[in-house]
């Protein structure tokens, strides 16, 4: 039997995006260990981009239905059915992990332009101190959230702009939210991810110090970007080539 979907009408819908594939398992005889259709596939008949079927495809391993393999796609772990009604009220009125990340990527990097033009060396001690913090035998692949969020706020507080302070402390409680956490459980691509993410606030932070104001911006643009990758694959824009 050939594994099809009905395509999705709304866009950013996954809780629409679940139910659809767990009613395609049930209907062509799934059992644990079958592997899926490629995300390439997925989002083919479902006539959904990649960022939102991923988003899907994470509450479903959250709820235990799928697993993922790194670089081998997705395979059925359970068929017990799950009470999806009650399961997916958690998500409901989660931002979408998607949006969020893009959003950042509209604001942050001029924040960082604007931190290296008007930070002082009060705002630079607290950023030293802030990467400071990073454990040195942290979960694999997990950058400190509490560390993560600190460092972009100090950035925000470094350009002295109240506005924006508060735009940055607006976003950072979004990832607290049960579809960006099952999205990281996920495991997309976690492997180097806390180097990565170090290696990234670190550049920020040296192209800050040296009063760098497009450098600082680029700097912290590479490193949305990466977020994107780690999450969504590539840079988690449109359809992506099958590896």
């Amino acid at each position: 039997m050939t594994f099809q979907l009905q395509r999705i009408e709304k866009k950013r819908a996954y809780k629409e995006i679940v139910e659809a594939i767990w009613k395609a398992i049930e209907d062509n005889g799934l059992h644990p260990g079958d592997r899926l259709p490629s995300e390439a596939e997925l989002s083919r008949q479902l006539e959904v981009a990649r960022p939102t079927l991923r988003e899907a495809l994470s509450v479903l391993h959250y709820l235990g239905v799928v697993d993922s393999v790194q670089g081998g796609g997705y395979y059925v772990k359970s068929l017990l059915p799950p009470a999806l009604a009650g399961d997916l009220a958690m998500f409901q009125h989660s931002v979408s992990p998607y949006d969020l990340v893009t959003a950042r990527l509209a604001l942050e990097p001029e924040i960082a332009r604007l931190a290296a033009r008007t930070r002082d060396d009060q705002d630079l001690a607290k950023l030293e101190a802030v990467l400071a913090k990073v454990p040195q035998d942290p979960p694999p692949g997990r950058y400190p959230m509490e560390v993560d969020h600190a460092f972009h706020l100090g950035l925000a507080e470094a350009s002295k702009n109240a506005l924006l302070i508060s735009m940055v402390n607006s976003l950072f409680p979004m990832q607290r939210q049960p579809i960006y956490k099952a999205l990281l459980a996920a495991g997309y691509g976690t492997e180097r991810y806390l180097e990565n993410v170090g290696r990234d606030h670190r550049l920020v932070l040296e192209a800050v110090r040296r009063g760098e104001p497009e450098g600082a911006c680029q700097a912290m643009r590479q490193h949305l970007l990466n977020v994107k990758r780690h999450l969504f694959g590539e840079n988690g824009e449109g359809p992506l080539q099958e590896s």
